[in-house]
């Protein structure tokens, strides 16, 4: 929206319409938000706080960091507790285990008595064991922890060589959802980091690369024959230019729900489709037939009548008018509404059907539609 749209709404009367402007993907930008920082509402200083405090000035950041209200000064303290050790004990010890403690135990500057206090009681291990600022040590002790999620946290920190990597005892399920690490995507556009994590033993490591779109040809290529089916899958789904013979294998894979997916990709191989598996005896593959720019029309009328493919095929654009009206008349009431959906069907019939179905005309600037 334009900035006058979100200067009204914050000045709404109804304090539910000014809540519900931070509380979804759309929030002010950055900009709007440091004018906040001194609104008497504490709201919008705790928006400023969580959503612009890299624009503020520092003026700005010394006062939210003083705030009169718990809640602002808590926010202001997580932007500034991976470089404060002051800040990071004030948190821990006031957010006493709730949820936003799980991310200051991960990125939270730690003075080492707290860090040796919190190693020792053992409760917030996987958080503790991925923090950057965890003396050696102590990330020694966590390496051999008897919890195999610990262990696994500690394997895929940065300052690791593949070597120490492999002396830990961890294990990544397949299955395993595991999500990006910080410390790649912060680096997401420096190649040679990429180079080496694609080239990592680790999975945790080539997952994360694999969604980085500064990822270089040579690793692309080299994660795309990868052993881990997340890696090749995460690899077509983010990188701008996924090689098409990754998203044909995966999709003639077809045991992962994101099949549908690889269609949209850029560079998905549509051309000679149609000769490869047009005849196939699964019916997803000979659905792969109906997207080839050069798909025959006899090919197009037999799929539209092949029970796998009939209700793709009834959408095709391609496909002739006859044809379209045959499949509207079809018994099957999903085959119906697929052909009603077809860009070819003409304008009269699109009428015929709304006026079955009792739709009123409506008149738009003397024009008169369905």
């Amino acid at each position: 929206m334009p900035d006058w749209a979100y200067e009204r709404l914050l000045k709404h009367p109804e304090a539910l319409v000014r809540q519900e402007l931070f509380s979804w993907g759309g929030r002010p930008p950055a900009h709007v938000l440091v004018g906040l920082a001194d609104h008497e509402d504490p709201l919008f200083r705790l928006a400023a706080c969580r959503y612009a405090w890299h624009e503020l000035p520092d003026a700005a950041r010394q006062r939210l960091l003083h705030d009169d209200d718990r809640e602002v000064r808590l926010a202001a303290a997580e932007q500034v507790c991976p470089e404060d050790e002051e800040r990071t004990a004030w948190l821990i010890g006031e957010l006493d285990g709730s949820w936003p403690a799980a991310e200051i135990l991960r990125t939270g500057r730690l003075p080492r008595e707290l860090a040796e206090r919190l190693v020792t009681e053992g409760d917030r291990l996987r958080e503790l064991a991925g923090n950057p600022s965890l003396p050696p040590d102590l990330v020694a002790r966590l390496a051999v922890d008897p919890d195999p999620a610990v262990r696994l946290v500690v394997s895929a920190r940065p300052e690791l060589s593949e070597a120490d990597r492999a002396a830990i005892d961890y294990t990544v399920d397949p299955e395993a959802r595991l999500g990006t690490l910080e410390w790649v995507w912060e680096r997401r556009e420096d190649a040679d980091l990429l180079r080496q994590c694609a080239r990592s033993a680790h999975t945790w490591l080539r997952r994360s690369a694999a969604v980085c779109p500064g990822l270089p040809a040579d690793a692309v290529e080299l994660l795309a024959d990868d052993e881990d089916f997340a890696v090749r899958l995460l690899l077509a789904e983010f990188h701008p230019a996924p090689p098409p013979e990754l998203l044909l294998g995966l999709y003639l894979g077809g045991t992962h729900r994101a099949v549908g997916m690889l269609t949209a990709r850029p560079g998905f191989p549509f051309a000679g489709l149609a000769a490869r598996f047009g005849d196939s005896p699964d019916p997803e593959r000979r659905m792969l037939a109906l997207h080839d720019p050069g798909l025959d029309p006899e090919l197009l009328d037999r799929l539209s009548r092949d029970p796998g493919t009939r209700n793709a095929a009834a959408r095709h654009p391609r496909l002739p008018v006859a044809r379209i009206r045959e499949l509207l008349a079809d018994p099957d009431e999903h085959t119906a509404a697929a052909a009603a959906t077809n860009p070819a069907l003409p304008p009269e019939d699109m009428r015929r059907i709304l006026d079955r179905a009792g739709v009123p005309e409506i008149r738009v600037n003397d024009r008169t539609s369905g």
